[in-house]
């Protein structure tokens, strides 16, 4: 397989066979660490209360540590499960998710080789200043500061030596693996492990290509063009290859820096705010994302914009979820709890003979809670975790676009909420998220709307007026902006359901 090849599934077994004694020598370690924590997870299972957690933490961290020692491969797999309950328990989750900065760097020397060997010149002919030492360093790769010839400031991404063999080749040895546990449905408690290896070794061959990565950036800023104080940096194609990637510098400081910000009479609150707008705008109105947002992937420059960076782990959603995305948001408003239950097994949440009884209680707490109607609300990582704890008693699988999401809104949320306690993701996201669909909404996302105004054929109006009601809370939103785009849709033949509804009442 060669380093710019897409991956292929057919092809890791004749890796695995061209790599020979290596080949095993690993599967046979790997085996090692699988029965080891399948035998430790069982002796734990055994216990109870809090010695059960004690000992899950404690086998997390072993954990943790053997995917650091066991490269860059691991490093990422650990990354996907800090996002996965569906996978492992939520004491693993939460060990996981120290991966994002725990990986050691490579060394300089030879990044300067691959630099220079994928650009075709010797470094000191292309940049002016070169910082030999990295910035930061990923599992695919690591990051260096330079200075062009014409004194533009960029980042030079350098992908690790000899990713993409050893890569495929622990990719055929997990393959192997997952075959196995497939054929035994004890095992596999109903998930299609070998699919769940292939969905990430499709997006792992995405990250490891830089000229991806790049068109990513280049489609988040063409989305972004008319949406004010969002941006990602420009990237120099001509000193960008599938393994070294250059892009401009930002100038600029950390959101989370409330020192920096004020001394720039910059509002962290108002960052906050614009950066749950543009999560939304990304999933309910343009279909693609950024997966990986985290401080590091963030920056905001001395204008007050909101810079995103590092799209290596993007998605795209099917007109299909993002229709279901919106039909939980309505539900969600709406208070419609056996809807809720059901949208979860649409999006392939749970298995359709789940017991959905069993699940509307646990429902409507969650969005009583969140939506203020209890004592206090919860957070998205707490909703996320009562949701996990009562789903880990079913078969379910989180689909892989929906655990990007879904972390991406915890790691904001918990960013967040360490600078500003009261904040609660939905009192932001759930009227710009009207604001949209009253205004900016797709065809299909209109007609979705507009099924869920009628009830058995009748026209709802006090669900218009909540969405209305909803959207208004959004200080952005203007009714004089919507009612042309309301007007325009009442008059045309698609709005007909809705006219005759208005004129029913």
């Amino acid at each position: 397989m060669t380093d710019t090849a897409p991956y292929a599934p057919e092809v890791l077994e004749r890796e695995f066979r061209r790599a020979g004694f290596e080949a095993w020598k690993r599967l046979f370690y790997l085996i090692w660490v699988f029965v080891a924590l399948v035998v430790g997870a069982w002796w734990d299972s055994r216990q109870e209360g809090d010695e059960l957690l004690r000992r899950q933490r404690a086998r997390a961290i072993w954990l943790r540590e053997t995917f650091v020692r066991l490269g860059a491969t691991f490093i990422k797999i650990g990354q996907v499960l800090s996002t996965r309950p569906d996978l492992v328990p939520l004491p693993y989750v939460e060990e996981m998710a120290q991966l994002q900065d725990q990986v050691p760097p490579f060394d300089s020397e030879e990044a300067h080789r691959i630099i220079a060997a994928e650009l075709g010149q010797p470094i000191d002919t292309l940049f002016e200043i070169f910082n030999p030492f990295p910035m930061a360093a990923a599992s695919i790769g690591q990051v260096y500061k330079a200075r062009l010839r014409d004194g533009t400031d960029v980042v030079v991404k350098v992908q690790r030596p000899g990713l993409i063999p050893v890569v495929c080749l622990d990719l055929a040895i997990m393959r192997r693996v997952a075959a196995w546990v497939d054929r035994h449905p004890k095992l596999s408690r109903g998930m299609p492990y070998t699919a769940i290896v292939d969905e990430f070794g499709f997006s792992l061959f995405d990250q490891a290509d830089y000229m991806r990565e790049g068109r990513y950036a280049e489609r988040f800023r063409e989305n972004f063009k008319h949406f004010p104080h969002v941006d990602t940096p420009r990237i120099h194609w001509e000193l960008t290859t599938s393994k070294v990637m250059t892009m401009d510098f930002v100038h600029g400081m950390k959101p989370t820096d409330l020192v920096a910000l004020e001394g720039a009479g910059i509002d962290f609150q108002e960052v906050v705010r614009l950066g749950v707008r543009a999560t939304i705008k990304q999933l309910l109105e343009d279909g693609f994302f950024h997966a990986d947002v985290h401080p590091g992937n963030l920056f905001v420059d001395y204008e007050g914009q909101l810079i995103f960076i590092d799209f290596g782990m993007s998605g795209e959603l099917s007109s299909f979820t993002q229709e279901k995305i919106v039909d939980v948001f309505l539900h969600s408003v709406h208070r419609q709890y056996r809807e809720l239950v059901q949208d979860f097994i649409d999006l392939g949440f749970l298995l359709p003979q789940v017991d959905q009884a069993a699940l509307l209680p646990v429902a409507e707490r969650i969005f009583t809670a969140q939506y203020g109607e209890a004592d206090r609300r919860m957070t998205v990582k707490e909703i996320f975790t009562q949701v996990s704890l009562v789903l880990y008693e079913y078969p379910f699988r989180i689909p892989e676009k929906i655990a990007f999401i879904l972390r991406t809104l915890i790691t904001l949320e918990g960013i967040i909420h360490k600078l500003w306690p009261d904040f609660r993701f939905l009192e932001v996201a759930a009227p710009y998220a009207a604001k949209i669909l009253l205004t900016d909404a797709k065809a299909n996302i209109r007609e979705k709307l507009v099924d869920e105004l009628f009830v058995d054929g009748q026209f709802q109006p006090e669900r218009l007026a909540k969405l209305f009601g909803t959207a208004t809370r959004e200080p952005t939103f203007r009714f004089g902006e919507v009612a042309p785009s309301v007007l325009r849709y009442l008059a045309s033949p698609e709005g007909g359901r809705v006219r005759d509804g208005l004129l029913s009442i």
